[in-house]
Formats: structure tokens, sequence, C-alpha cells
């Protein structure tokens, strides 16, 4: 089946950086065929990048050029900002920084303008490898983590890796940390991996080599540079080659194998890109190793020349360290044929140049690091005000809800008081106004109002009891065992009067528990309270205290209350209401009894106060068991003697 002009473009594209012969034919043959000016501008686009990617530079530009000429006449302002960065990557690739910022420049414009934000990533990244070049490196970082956070937003996976790779450079040339310069180079070369980008990982085993040689070990450098170049059979540009090239050859001879650096450097000087070409930017690599591998051989004065056509390449705008580089190698050599004093005048270049770089690689360091600091503690200024409003939000709501519980508690109150108030006032006026009432009567009248009084008192300690849960009390280690039992003694009368038998069973006649008195107490007291409220005449109220794990291997004894009662039992919706504040079970006390709903609330913040747990075992129609378990503290001099007895009704 045929493709489509536009299949084949799109075809063409996917190519690029894996094969950009074919790519480049494919975009020849669109351009061979009848096809309008915006499609004519993307396949010009497309031949400059392949030919970018196989070293042929001047073709490339010629082809960017033409795009933009027609893209511009056109009106077709987009493809004219990527035209612009198209030609301004040929003008960087030709040490041309200034034309190169300027395309770069009105391609962003252009960019923004149209709020295209996948292609201003592109362009950022390029913009930040000027800067880069001419030494401005707080701009060149800015530049690429502008470009990062881009291509975040738009997730071009590729992209990402381009920028790691540049970033990557940087940490190392010039930020001399080598750490993370290894981490974003291993980051890109994950992508270019999983996307089979050849050039990109070339260049990722590139940077990869020069890792390995800043840590002395050479072998491996030697491997990866091999890899990267084994990668650029059919395809390279011309700078990024020579680079590895002279990466291989410096680290053949740092491991004094010569004879293996001359047949790299005569391979190096063998590919069509040097023997066939003028010579430009990239083949002053060669030059170098060249000088390089000359001193070694014991041959300055032939040297020589090769580090003066590098030093005049690079004088006036050219690469800093490959600059330095030639003019540290040129002194070696005047010193090596007797011309010291050259020698000397050289070196002390080379020495002020590169103090000058280092100086302003540390204050490019410190200013970034100072940014770092800054940033990072914006961020810690921000989490800390975002904290503080989430606090204070939290305080709100906790505010709020208090206020609505207390709102509805006030109400509550006023319910539940209304009524045996106005009981007792009337009983109170008739007791007044009617003289013949029977001495018989007035008792029990008189029970009545104790009767109503008792239920308000209980109410009222409910309330109290509330209130002091929500204040710090002192626990001490404290006798639960002891304070239990005269609970349970006067809870026997409450429980005679409804016919019910109080069954105690307690394992142990001491129960060391951290707690306060008052909790203990109101524990116990509500459980049981509750237990006989709901249980019909004449059953029995079941209390056993017993002592869990407390062995010499126990690391978490504990003492385990159990309240179990016969009466009606619990629904599944009461079950799941059961320890909120205010809530009404289905269930009625058995006499009318009255019901708060704050009882066994009650328990549960005490319980859960005393590091213990809370839980409740019932069937409807069957009765329920509430279990408390507590956890066990030691107390010196306390024996451990059980006590079981019986209270009946």
């Amino acid at each position: 089946m045929t493709m489509s002009l536009t299949e084949r473009l799109e075809t063409a594209k996917g190519l690029l950086r894996k094969e950009p012969q074919t790519s480049a034919v494919i975009a020849m043959e669109i351009l061979g065929a009848d096809v309008g000016t915006e499609f004519r501008v993307e396949a010009l686009l497309t031949a400059a990048r392949a030919h970018l990617h196989m070293g042929t530079m001047v073709e490339g530009e010629r082809f960017a050029r033409e795009a933009l000429a027609m893209a511009r006449d056109s009106g077709l302002r987009r493809l004219e900002a990527l035209a612009h960065n198209e030609t301004g990557v040929f003008r960087f690739v030709n040490a041309d920084y200034d034309a190169a910022a300027g395309h770069y420049a009105t391609a962003e414009a252009l960019l923004l303008e149209l709020d295209d934000e996948h292609a201003l990533a592109r362009v950022l990244v390029n913009t930040g490898n000027v800067f880069h070049r001419r030494a401005e490196y707080l701009r060149a970082l800015t530049y690429y983590e502008r470009s990062l956070e881009l291509i975040e937003r738009v997730g071009d996976i590729l992209l990402e890796a381009k920028a790691l790779t540049n970033v990557s450079a940087l940490y190392v040339n010039v930020l001399n940390d080598v750490e993370s310069s290894f981490a974003y180079t291993r980051r890109a070369l994950v992508i270019y991996e999983q996307l089979g980008d050849n050039v990109g990982m070339a260049k990722a085993y590139a940077n990869i080599s020069t890792y390995y040689r800043e840590k002395g070990e050479f072998d491996t450098a030697i491997a990866y540079a091999r890899k990267s170049l084994a990668l650029r059979t059919h395809f390279t540009e011309t700078e990024e080659l020579f680079s590895t090239y002279y990466q291989l050859i410096r680290n053949l001879i740092a491991k004094e194998d010569l004879e293996a650096a001359s047949s790299a450097l005569a391979e190096a000087m063998h590919h069509p890109l040097y023997r066939d070409a003028d010579y430009h930017y990239g083949h002053d690599y060669i030059d170098l190793a060249h000088a390089h591998l000359l001193i070694e051989y014991g041959q300055s004065q032939e040297a020589l020349k090769f580090c003066d056509r590098v030093i005049a390449l690079h004088n006036d705008k050219g690469d800093r360290e490959r600059f330095n580089e030639a003019l540290h190698l040129r002194s070696i050599c005047l010193h090596n044929v007797g011309r010291h004093d050259e020698a000397y005048d050289a070196l002390s270049t080379v020495h002020r140049k590169r103090l000058s770089s280092l100086q302003e690689n540390s204050e490019a360091r410190l200013l970034h690091l100072r940014a770092l600091y800054d940033v990072a503690q914006a961020e810690s200024d921000a989490e800390i005000e975002r904290i503080r409003n989430v606090e204070l939000a939290d305080s709100l709501t906790r505010l709020e809800r208090l206020h609505a519980e207390n709102t509805e508690y006030l109400a509550f109150m006023a319910h539940e008081l209304k009524s045996p108030l106005n009981t007792i006032r009337a009983i109170s006026e008739l007791l007044v106004v009617d003289p013949g009432l029977s001495a018989e009567d007035r008792r029990a009248y008189s029970g009545e109002i104790r009767m109503l009084a008792s239920r308000m008192f209980d109410l009222v300690n409910g309330v109290l009891d509330r209130s002091k849960g929500r204040l710090e009390e002192e626990s001490t280690v404290i006798d639960a065992g002891l304070v239990w039992r005269h609970v349970l003694n006067s809870l026997e009368i409450r429980a005679r009067e409804k016919n019910i038998a109080l069954a105690v069973y307690v394992a142990e006649s001491v129960i060391p528990v951290r707690a306060t008195e008052r909790m203990l107490v109101s524990i116990l007291e509500n459980l049981v309270t509750n237990a006989v409220k709901f249980s019909p005449d004449g059953t029995t109220v079941s209390v056993d205290v017993k002592i869990l794990d407390r062995d010499a291997n126990a690391l978490n004894p504990k003492v385990l209350l159990q309240v179990r009662d016969q009466g009606p039992g619990l629904s599944t919706d009461d079950m799941a209401r059961l320890f909120a504040p205010f809530r009404r079970l289905s269930a009625n006390p058995t006499r009318g009894e009255d019901s708060s709903g704050l009882g066994l609330h009650i328990v549960r913040s005490d319980v859960e106060r005393l590091g213990g747990r809370i839980w409740c075992e019932s069937i409807s129609g069957e009765g329920s068991t509430f279990l408390v378990e507590l956890p066990l503290s030691e107390m010196e001099g306390m024996s451990e003697n059980g006590e079981s007895s019986t209270v009946a009704a």
C-alpha cells in the first residue's frame, strides 16, 4: 500500500534520530513533488535536521534558510519560528553564537505570542546552549530549568532527555558536580534507550565516558567512548563525533596504549567529515589529540603547529576550555624544544585564564547554590504557611464542631431537666396546698422527689464528667481492683431495687493501672448502670475482671473488664452509633429510666486516654457484653491473689 505524502513526511521525521540518511532521502522526494507551501516548509525543516545529524552542515543550513524565507513570506508564523530555531542551530554549530542567539530570541517571541509551549521548550534548550558556550552559566541554567518546566507540562520525553543531557554537561564542566551530572545523564539515557534514539544514546555514552575519566576509571571510559562511536557510524554531528574521538585518544594515552591511541587518531582523520571537509569547529579536537600524541612520542616541534591552529580558531570567541588546553600544550612543547621564556609566558597565561575561569565557575556555583537555597527557603516558607493555614482551618473546624455540640447539648439539657423540674414543682405545690394528704402519700411523694433529684444529679454528673474529660489529669499507678470493688458495693443498692443480681469475679486482688480514680469509677459505673437499666427484673449482671498475659515473658500485659447483661441486646444500627454522644438506642430502659446518651461516649474517651480499647459483643434479643482492655502497670509490694464473689439481689 502506497503511503500518502503526509505519512511519508511523518516517517521521515520519525527516522531523524535513527536513520538520518533515509530521512533525508524521503524529505528530498517530497520536495520534488507538487506540494503546498506549508507542507514544503515542513519538508525543508526535516531535510535540514537530517543533514545536521549526518554532519553535512552547509547543505543543512541551506535548507533551514530556505524554509525560513518561505515561511516568513507566506505568513506562516509558527513555521517561521521553527525555521528561526533551526537556522540558529546551524549558526551555533559554527560558533556564531550572536547570530544563533538572535534567531532563538525571534523564535521565542513568536512562540510566546502563539502560546506554543512545546516548540518554545525546544527553543529555550537551544538558548541555554548559547549561554553555556558564552560562559554565562547561570543564565544557561535558568533557560534549561525553564525548558524542563515546560517539558513537564507538555509531556515530551525526548525533549526532556535532550534538556537533561545539556544540564548534565553544565553540571560537570561548570559546577564541578560530577555526580549530579552523571545522574542527569543516566536519566536521559533511559529515555533514549526506550525510544531507540541512536543520536541521544551516542551523546549519553560520550557523557558517561567523561564521567568515568574524571573518576580515573579509564577502561570503563574507553568502553563508553567506543560505544558512542559505534552508534555514529552512519550519522553524526561533526563536533560531537570528534569530541568523542578526542576523549577516546586521551583515555588511551592515560593508559599508555600509544599504539591504540595512534590507531584511533588515524581512524578519525580518515573520517569523511574530516578528510573531505574544510577545517572548522570540531576538527580542532583532532588537532588537540594529535598534539597530545606527538608530545608523547617526543615530537613537540611538530605538535606546535596543531596547538597554534586551535589557538587561532578560538582566540576571539571560541570555546574557552579548548583554547586553554591548546595553550597549555603549547607551553609544554615550547619547554621541550628549549624555548623556556615563551613556555613560561604561555603557562602563565594558561594559569591566569584557568584561575579566572575557576573563579567564575566558583562564583557561578555559589550563585547557583544560593538560588537553590532561596528556592528551598521559599518552598519551606510556603509549606509552613500552608501548614499554619491548615492548622487554623482545623482549629476553626474543631471550634465549630464544639459549638454545634454545645448548642445541641444545651437544648438536650433544657429538655431533660425541664420535665423532672416541672414534676418536682407540681409535687411540691401539692404537698404545700393539700393538708389532707396522708402520711403514706407524703412519703410516696417525697420518694418520688428524691428519685427525680437523683436522676438530675446523675445527669449533671455526666456533664461534669464530659467537661473533665477535656482537661489534663495527673495519672498515677493505682489499684483498679480496689476502686472497682468500692464502686460495685454502691451499685449493689441500685441493682437490688430492680431485683437484679450482680455476679462479680475479680481474678486478681491487686490490679495496678496507670490512671485517675475518676476515670476508673466512671468506666465501671457507666457500664454497670447501663447494664442494670436495660436488664429485666430478676436477671443477672455479670462483672468479670482478669489479667491477660501476666507472666515473665509477656511484653504487654493487660487487664480485661467485662460487663455482661441479659437485656434486649443491640441492633446493627445501634452498634454503629454506640459510642457517639447524645445518641439514643432503639431499646428503652426496662423501668423508663432516663438515658442521656453520654455514658458510653465518656467511657470510650476515658479508655482511649488510658491507652486501652473498648468494644461490644451483642446479639439482638440475647443481651450485650461490653469489654474494656487497659494496659497493666507494675507496682511494688502488691500481691496477686484471686478473689471471687457473688452479690445476690
